[in-house]
């Protein structure tokens, strides 16, 4: 069985624009439906093994000198439901591997046109993205090169692209540390409204708004010889989980176990919104299209649902 990894999509330099005037969004939107297409491709070496993740590092160090090619295919847009399904497929230089039967041995061919692809549902009207990930091509990658590749159709608009956390699951995993040590949390302005804008940045929206900024990065830490760490049931923290719940931002939380041993909690490795699908239905785009549509609406009704309670009263380290 495989899984279906959901992202949210967020335009983000004209975000304060936005909140003036939704119908700029809804041109947004739609000129990416309009102009998103199999044409355009971005390189990428990956010799440089600097600011990458996991997955990129192992892929440098088995493909050190390679060049990747990163395009969509296989394209099927409804205009009327606003969506588009497809294939963001990775071509690189590789070898195939082959059985001769007859001579009980195997055929290695260089290839120039490897290749690697995540099939994708893209919901322009709930601004959600449904994929399947490859050994070799992960959550990172999609999200990396599906925003760079959008962002080629437009001259001065950027985006943001979030993996959808579970956040029952998050607020586990950060609760259970026995010492918490470091936080950094990333959030940017939410497309939804102001309103989410209000709760999430509370009494200092006027100042961000006025900044300009549309990205906020918060890094909170103690030191491990302090005798307490950071307290994570809290109003901040309540508002922080709340705009991650809602695709808006990640977290990064460092500190101890139970054992005393070093941990890291990451809201995409370690919560990340999925839902099954059967392995004969992930490439096709006909199937894909109805389970991941059937699973965008569920994972949109759920975040309708989110509220945060304000006056709740901040509670301890430990229940």
């Amino acid at each position: 069985m495989a899984q279906i990894y959901f992202s949210k999509f967020n335009i983000n330099s004209e975000i304060y624009a936005i909140y003036k005037d939704d119908k700029l969004k809804e041109k947004i939107l739609d000129d990416i439906l309009e102009k998103i297409d199999t044409e355009t491709i971005i390189e990428e070496s990956v010799e440089d093994k600097g600011n990458k993740g996991i997955e990129e590092i192992q892929e440098s160090e088995e493909n050190e000198d390679k060049i990747y090619r990163y395009k969509f295919c296989n394209l099927e847009k409804n205009y009327d439901n606003r969506t588009v399904t497809g294939r963001l497929v990775k071509i690189f230089k590789g070898e195939v591997q082959s059985y001769d039967e007859e001579k009980d041995t195997i055929n290695i061919e260089e290839k120039d046109d490897c290749a690697s692809s995540c099939t994708f549902h893209f919901d322009l009207k709930r601004e959600q993205i449904a994929f399947i990930t490859r050994r070799d091509f992960g959550y990172k990658q999609f999200n990396k090169y599906f925003k760079e590749l959008v962002e080629t159709y437009f001259e001065n608009i950027s985006f943001e692209i979030f993996l959808e956390n579970n956040i029952d699951d998050l607020k586990e995993k950060i609760y259970s540390f026995s010492k918490l040590l470091s936080v950094e949390i990333v959030i940017i302005p939410p497309n939804a409204s102001t309103n989410d804008f209000d709760t999430l940045f509370g009494t200092s929206k006027k100042d961000v708004e006025e900044s300009n900024a549309t990205k906020y990065t918060q890094r909170l830490d103690v030191s491990t010889k302090s005798p307490n760490g950071i307290n994570a049931r809290t109003n901040f923290f309540d508002r922080m989980f709340f705009g991650i719940a809602k695709g808006y931002g990640q977290i990064t939380a460092k500190g101890k176990n139970n054992f005393n041993q070093l941990m890291t909690v990451t809201s995409d490795e370690d919560a990340p919104y999925k839902r099954p699908i059967l392995d004969v239905e992930k490439d096709s785009i006909i199937a894909f299209k109805e389970k991941a549509n059937d699973y965008i609406i569920e994972l949109v009704s759920q975040k309708m649902e989110l509220k945060l309670d304000e006056n709740k009263p901040n509670q301890g380290a430990e229940e």
